[in-house]
C-alpha cells in the first residue's frame, strides 16, 4: 500500500504523541511512588506499584515504536490494533477523570483508526 505524504506525516504525529504521552506519564514515577511509600497502603502495594504505574508507558512507547516501523512497510492490521489499545486507553484515561491525557491519547487513536481505513491508492 503506497500512502502520500499527508499519511506519513499524520503517523508520525501520532507515534510523537503517545512517545510523548508515555514519556510524560513515566516522568512521574518518583513524585507517585513517594507518595505511595508515605501512604498506609499494604507492603504488597508498595512493591508492586512502581512496576503497575510504568506499565502503561511502557505500552505507550511500544505501540508508537510499531507505528513508527509501520512507516517503512504501513499495513492496517498493525494500525488497526495500535488503534485499539490506545483508544482503550484514552477511555480508561477518561474513566480515571484524567480530561487533557484521555484527549491527547483519543487523537492518536483516531489517526490510526483513519490509516487503518484509508482505501489503497496506487
Amino acid at each position: 500500500m503506497r500512502r502520500s505524504g499527508v499519511m506519513n506525516v499524520l503517523c508520525a504525529i501520532a507515534c510523537i504523541l503517545l512517545l510523548a504521552v508515555g514519556i510524560l506519564h513515566m516522568s512521574g514515577i518518583n513524585y507517585i511512588n513517594d507518595m505511595v511509600q508515605q501512604s498506609d497502603v499494604s507492603d504488597l502495594v508498595k512493591q508492586i506499584f512502581p512496576i503497575l504505574f510504568l506499565a502503561p508507558s511502557i505500552q505507550l512507547i511500544v505501540l508508537a515504536i510499531f507505528g513508527l516501523i509501520a512507516l517503512s512497510k504501513p499495513s492496517r492490521i498493525v494500525y488497526a490494533l495500535i488503534s485499539v489499545f490506545v483508544l482503550i486507553d484514552a477511555i480508561f484515561a477518561f474513566w480515571l477523570n484524567a480530561l487533557i491525557p484521555g484527549v491527547i491519547l483519543l487523537l492518536p487513536g483516531v489517526i490510526f483508526v483513519f490509516l487503518a481505513w484509508k482505501p489503497k491508492t496506487s
